[in-house]
């Protein structure tokens, strides 16, 4: 076959680099790598890679792409030094709640070691091709394009032009692209980006000789969504460890070596810990940041020069925590090889069909990356509708995978990218993993090993970090909360504890924003006194508050029910009033209230299917269609999000206080109205609409919003009480009997 062109250059001689020129070296009569370190025939870091000193892995799938390309590069690796992995065998994955995942040959093979000796192996394979060489100590400035459309080549730092029909771009981010589309007139990628603002430590130990582990690695999670702190540890070549701490935004580690060491303690799990305290640090802790993951739609572009292609991070970048950067990039090049191989398009074609090959290798890894950082509510960036849904599937699978081994099997070839992720969806397995995933609304549930929060664990936590109240008396509150656990301390002060993950970052929350409604509120609300650390098997930050005195609403309590609701809707105006400007936006720490109701429409769709023959389905259709149909336009507002009567306190008969604003955000007031229907009567409801006065698309919305809540608690088992369904009921026949706003 004659080649395809005199001259190929690839800018960038890093991994997908090297692995670009490989590959173009069989179709052109001469590849020029261009890099602006001068590069050393040895496996150190260099300044062009700052990431190159921290952990890197390579995927099965990255592996076998690299073997197809470089035939002997495994070898190569073994001989100097690198560790073979049995995937699912030699690395211990610890998930915080419950025992580490089955350690099984789920029969793929990977290697462990540092980047610089992976990098210098692919080096010397692709430079045994005589027509392929290297030149280090050049930064390229620009790639030339020329008015026909056609690269001619880039131009360097000292002015000079290096011609070629073909351009790589493996520099990095993509930036000498970009810039070339933008000077030459060219429609710039959408792209999808999201921040994760992750920060990483890392310090390379040396391997004690009296060390018995029984892994190579070890992956310790981190406890989503409370916490990002986690780590991971990797035996490398030379008897060495490689260890990685991470940690997003606050939580990031330090770089000294006491304070490395005091945060893996500070871990749920020890293993890493006990494994390196009393080993020795070879060199300097190294600290790298990582602000966002993106990729970059190139496939959709209808016009782009003729002769340039972006090859690996200028594509899309990858949250370095789950270690498919550089094996995306190979699976990308070996796909490039192949299309070159069989059917070569046109020049002018090229590009084009290499975008669309690359979109369909980085489906799987970016599915299953972005997905568990949208866990955090500190992650940036749109989520899906589904989120909910798709994570209980995914902890369902993960659950599934413990006691089936094919399916074990078939999960870590999904994650080593050597099987589509659509492999995960086949109607069969899908029913399994279905009958397992509960709570689709929200976080799958916690463990049940997960330590009972009781009295007992309320005072080891009192005792051992505010020992000055360790004399208190500590009981239960009744009636026991849901999303929280709440014991009397003393008589002035209240425990709240988080029951689950998915309600640990109102901790936060509560901490930062109570005191600000608080000083702007005419009835009294929680205030925050200490914030407490986890501790005794509790993995989650906790609060201290103000006790306030008060029986919780119900009509006997009450002694007039239409004062009651105008003192209520008083109570709304006040909290809506306040400056929302700073506050923490509807999300899913609020569990999307004050958002959009769209967030809920499949799950309450599905539960009416479901419900068809015992409610009126067709009547409740049009109250939730009215509820979507309608639109927030105004300015976002304070609101409470969880205006339940076992969140209103009562004395003498009348209002004297709001409790639980774990809930709280800033966005549409839609979703405090539904207590109208949930709780008062005829009568108050219509003096509690009265004293509002608030327009007739906000009640629909707020009617869509007690609609999905009923829906959801007709379920016993996501309802707080055997009780709570019978409620549901009564709520949803109210609203059906209740006149169109």
């Amino acid at each position: 076959m004659p080649p395809l062109g005199q001259h190929a250059i690839v800018v960038g001689a890093g991994i997908a680099g090297l692995v670009a020129g490989r590959v173009l070296a069989d179709h052109y009569a001469q590849v020029t790598l261009l890099d602006r370190d001068s590069l050393e025939d040895s496996a150190l870091p260099r300044p062009g890679v700052p990431q190159g000193a921290h952990l890197h892995a390579l995927l099965a799938g990255g592996s076998m792409s690299l073997e197809f390309l470089l035939p002997g590069l495994q070898k190569d690796l073994e001989a100097h030094g690198a560790v073979p992995l049995v995937g699912g065998l030699d690395i211990l994955v610890e998930r915080a709640g419950r025992a580490p995942d089955a350690r099984r040959d789920l029969g793929l093979r990977s290697f462990s070691l540092s980047r610089p000796l992976l990098e210098l192996s692919i080096r010397r394979r692709a430079c045994a091709r005589r027509n392929l060489r290297i030149e280090g100590g050049v930064r390229v400035r620009e790639i030339r394009i020329a008015a026909n459309g056609c690269v001619e080549g880039v131009i360097a730092s000292d002015g000079s032009l290096h011609p070629a029909d073909l351009v790589i771009d493996a520099s990095g981010r993509g930036d000498l692209t970009l810039r070339a589309l933008e000077t030459h007139g060219y429609p710039l990628p959408r792209t999808t980006a999201i921040g994760v603002d992750v920060h990483y430590a890392t310090g390379v130990f040396a391997i004690p000789t009296d060390s018995r582990v029984d892994w190579k690695g070890v992956m310790t999670l981190p406890p989503a969504p409370h916490s990002t702190r986690g780590a991971i540890i990797a035996e490398m070549e030379g008897r060495r460890w490689m260890c990685g701490l991470g940690g997003r935004g606050s939580q990031a580690p330090p770089g000294d070596l006491v304070g490395f060491l005091a945060y893996l303690e500070s871990l749920y799990s020890h293993t890493i810990f006990r494994a390196v305290r009393d080993a020795e640090l070879v060199g300097a802790i190294r600290r790298f940041a990582f602000p966002e993951s993106y990729q970059r739609h190139f496939e959709e572009l209808e016009r782009f020069p003729i002769g340039l292609l972006p090859v690996g991070d200028a594509l899309c970048r990858f949250n370095p925590v789950y270690g498919q950067g550089m094996s995306v990039a190979a699976i990308q090049l070996r796909r490039l090889s192949e299309l070159l191989e069989d059917a070569p398009p046109p020049a002018e074609s090229l590009a084009k069909r290499f975008f669309e090959i690359a979109a369909e290798v980085r489906e799987t890894p970016w599915s299953t990356s972005a997905l568990p950082d949208l866990v955090f509510p500190q992650t940036t960036g749109e989520r899906p509708s589904d989120l909910y849904p798709q994570l209980a599937y995914t902890a369902a699978l993960h659950q599934l995978a413990q006691s089936d081994a094919q399916v074990h099997a078939l999960l870590n070839s999904v994650l080593s990218l050597v099987t589509p992720r659509s492999a995960l969806f086949k109607p069969e397995l899908s029913a399994r993993v279905r009958a397992l995933a509960r709570a689709p609304r929200e976080l799958p549930m916690e463990p049940e090993t997960l330590r009972s929060i009781d009295t007992e664990l309320v005072r080891e936590l009192i005792c051992s970090q505010f020992p000055n109240w360790a004399h208190l008396k500590i009981e239960p509150v009744q009636p026991a909360g849901w999303d929280n656990r709440s014991f009397r301390l003393g008589t002035n002060l209240v425990v709240r504890l988080p029951s689950a993950a998915r309600y640990s970052p109102q901790v936060d929350k509560e901490q930062r924003w109570l005191p600000h409604l608080a000083a702007r509120l005419e009835l009294p609300i929680p205030s925050p006194v200490e914030r407490g650390a986890p501790g005794y098997g509790y993995p989650w930050s906790w609060s201290i508050l103000r006790w306030i005195e008060g029986d919780t609403a119900s009509l006997e309590r009450i002694s007039d029910p239409v004062r009651f609701a105008r003192d209520l809707a008083g109570f709304l105006r006040n909290l809506h009033a306040i400056d929302a400007s700073g506050g923490p936006r509807a999300g899913s720490h609020s569990f999307h209230r004050g958002g959009d109701l769209r967030v809920y429409d499949a799950e309450t769709r599905r539960t009416l299917e479901e419900r068809r023959g015992e409610l009126d389905v067709e009547h409740a259709e049009q109250i939730w269609d009215l509820a979507l149909g309608s639109q927030f336009e105004s300015a976002p507002v304070w609101l409470h999000g969880d205006l339940a009567a076992d969140n209103l306190l009562v004395r003498n008969g009348v209002l004297s206080g709001v409790i639980d604003f774990g809930c709280c955000a800033v966005g549409d007031p839609a979703c405090d109205l539904t207590i109208a229907w949930t709780f008062l009567p005829d009568e108050a409801r219509t003096a509690f609409r009265e004293e509002l006065a608030l327009d007739p698309e906000t009640w629909r919305r707020a009617r869509g919003w007690a609609l999905w809540k009923a829906l959801i608690t007709l379920d016993p088992t996501a309802a707080p009480s055997p009780t709570a369904s019978e409620r549901a009921l009564r709520v949803i026949e109210e609203l059906l009997g209740s006149p169109e706003v």
